[in-house]
């Protein structure tokens, strides 16, 4: 009676070794030197910007006509912009617009380097279609359109 209590004994041991084992792996961080969590999107703006209106500011300046697509509640009719937006979506915008703005220029520019990427020169449907997409929403295709073309380029060279 007693030898099988000892196998039990054991066997809890055991598991609780493989259960150790598992949480901490090979060059993990001691539990105190570990990294903390990412920064809030309102401590984001504060660094950046100062405070939320200055976002707001430098957003606006970005959204000309060359890049935006009217599409916010007060060109509807409504009296909220973008100062009722929050801040990870403005911060979001910020960081898509400018690199939109720095790569390509233009909406326009960018539908083209897309449909070039799909080889889809000549369906005018399809850009028409791409022109009623918003900024953000472009440029995520077009970020997918180019890992495909990446991908696809070496199969066709072997």
């Amino acid at each position: 009676m007693q030898g099988a209590g000892w196998l039990c004994y054991i066997a809890l041991l055991m598991n609780t070794a493989r259960v150790i084992s598992r949480t901490f792996r090979a060059g993990d961080p001691p539990s105190g030197d570990r990294t903390m969590a990412s920064k809030s999107p309102l401590a984001i703006v504060k660094e950046r910007f100062g405070d939320k209106d200055k976002l707001v500011e430098a957003l606006k300046g970005l959204t000309t006509e060359a890049l935006w697509l009217g599409r916010v509640s007060s060109d509807r009719g409504r009296t909220k912009g973008l100062e009722h937006v929050s801040n990870a979506k403005l911060i979001r915008l910020h960081a898509i617009f400018t690199e939109v703005k720095e790569k390509f220029g233009t909406r326009a520019s960018l539908i083209d380097r897309i449909v070039d990427l799909e080889s889809r020169g000549k369906d005018q449907g399809y850009r028409k279609r791409l022109e009623a997409y918003p900024v953000p929403r472009l440029y995520d295709l077009y970020k997918s359109a180019s890992k495909r073309a990446k991908a696809a380029a070496p199969k066709s060279q072997a």
